[in-house]
């Protein structure tokens, strides 16, 4: 199975595909490339704090707790889930931070 390491955190395949839907179940219909970035964020801190920031109630998510170097790569490799031109634009604004 691939593995990729960060910073001392070993995330399985299994690992991504879970944050990914975790994600894709936040995603809006009427999602804008600028909201990309600032929704994979509020997940990340969503998984990270294991507090859902929409409902306020803990998540029981395999990721919590794991570095947050680790969500910045997941985030990376998520926006290349997303068709253009919302990849280049959400890219060019994760850029400017």
């Amino acid at each position: 199975m691939l593995v990729e390491k960060f910073t001392g955190a070993t995330v399985t395949v299994y690992d991504y595909n879970s944050f990914r839907r975790f994600v894709a179940g936040r995603l809006p219909p009427e999602l804008m490339a600028v909201g990309i970035p600032m929704l994979l964020m509020l997940a990340c801190h969503d998984i990270e704090t294991g507090v859902d920031g929409f409902t306020g109630k803990a998540l029981n998510h395999r990721l919590t707790g794991m570095p947050s170097t680790m969500f910045a790569a997941m985030n990376l490799r998520i926006l290349c889930e997303f068709p253009e031109p919302f990849q280049t634009e959400a890219r060019r604004i994760l850029a400017d931070g």
